[in-house]
């Protein structure tokens, strides 16, 4: 739990993505010639009534973004079985404990696989698992990697290698993806990348704040300026974020960010999005929220949820399995990429399962993503720290 009197170096150094959050209340300091020198010297209070923030907001918002109320964001400790298979991973938090639950029991039923796993907490940030993938023996890379949104998978080195090593395969052996992703090519044509299901991102509209000013059908309503000062953006919410930075640019370019930055209000956890209409200050009119969120709106909220017409923007839950033969291996991807495994996904936290047969009671809707060219054609990275630049350093240039 993050308390007022950490320092910002030792809330940055555990939850790096933070650096997001107290550039958006505008604290600043975080480059590297001022970081040891300020952030362990200055304590969160410090920094909140110095820029004259309310102090418990701050709080809280750090402590919602990263789960910091919740204890158990590692997998338990396990003896290593040499010769077994590697599985690491971030799961979204909703669906951590059920799909532990069920991969110890395909564990327990499949004892001659060895399965060595730590499946993390998505809270827990990805960086550990960076240095694993960047190993330059193939040999001491876990064999399958499972992660949501885009930061992980993208990088340029990792791609070069996948291009030049040819070191990943998709040998889910899922030839068509769900029907309500049919006109979404959620499938790598390719064949390096697989997925096992998506986290979409919604607006949730707070009608008392739209002032007159018509909802908005798509997402490029929302950079029109009469949205000036009036949208929220998850920025603790790193993969949500992420996505949707990724997905506003392959659709406007900068220049659609430009505008998003102009229309940024505030940056709220999720959590708090479902009780942004009890705000006393800077209420949006409009919140981006994953869709699982808006299941625990209020009942009497009169806040509502806004699927976009052109689609609910996709963070997908990606899946990087090692390009090895092993019936142990592909006995483990089967059942990662198994229709139970997309009934936990889908039924328990409201994230659509790929897999065909799962029943995602979801119609009629639209999907939104980048879109395979443009990922691997981009540096994703580099687009990221431009796009994340706009939003919290005024600036306008990249």
């Amino acid at each position: 739990m993050i308390k007022k009197d950490m320092t910002l170096g030792e809330i940055v150094s555990k939850y790096p993505s933070s650096v997001n959050i107290f550039k958006s209340k505008n604290i600043s300091g975080f480059d590297e010639n001022s970081k040891s020198a300020l952030l362990n010297k200055l304590t969160l209070e410090m920094a909140a009534k110095t820029k004259k923030i309310n102090l418990e907001i701050l709080l809280d918002t750090l402590n919602s973004s990263f789960d910091t109320y919740d204890a158990d964001i590692t997998a338990e400790t396990r003896e290593y079985k040499a010769g077994g298979t590697d599985v690491s991973g971030l799961l979204p938090c909703p669906v951590r404990l059920p799909l532990l639950e069920a991969f110890k029991e395909f564990d327990s039923d499949n004892p001659e696989i060895k399965l060595n796993y730590d499946l993390k907490s998505a809270s827990s940030g990805s960086g550990w698992m960076e240095e694993l993938i960047k190993k330059d023996n193939i040999s001491e890379i876990p064999d399958i990697f499972i992660s949501t949104g885009f930061e992980l998978f993208f990088s340029q080195n990792l791609k070069n290698r996948i291009k030049k090593e040819s070191a990943f395969k998709d040998k889910t052996g899922l030839e068509k993806y769900n029907k309500i992703f049919d006109n979404t090519d959620l499938k790598d044509p390719y064949g390096n990348y697989a997925m096992v299901g998506v986290v979409p991102a919604v607006m949730l509209v707070n009608p008392a704040e739209l002032k007159g000013r018509k909802c908005p059908k798509t997402w490029e309503d929302i950079l029109k300026p009469e949205f000036e000062k009036s949208i929220s953006i998850p920025m603790g919410d790193l993969d949500l974020y992420n996505a949707a930075l990724i997905t506003l640019h392959s659709r406007f370019g900068y220049d659609g960010i430009k505008k998003l930055k102009n229309n940024f209000l505030d940056n709220l956890h999720p959590s708090q999005m479902i009780k942004a209409d009890k705000l006393k200050v800077n209420k949006p009119a409009i919140t981006i929220t994953p869709y699982f969120f808006t299941k625990m709106l209020p009942e009497k909220s009169e806040m509502f949820v806004n699927w976009p017409k052109d689609g609910a923007i996709v963070s997908p839950i990606f899946m990087l399995i090692k390009n090895r033969k092993s019936v142990h291996l592909d006995k483990t991807v089967n059942f990662l990429s198994s229709k139970k495994t997309g009934e936990i996904l889908s039924k328990q936290g409201y994230f659509p399962s790929v897999h065909p047969d799962v029943e995602n009671n979801i119609k009629d809707k639209k999907f939104l993503w980048a879109g395979w060219d443009y990922l691997y054609e981009n540096d994703i990275d580099q687009i990221l720290d431009n796009c994340t630049k706009i939003l919290t350093e005024n600036t306008q240039e990249v």
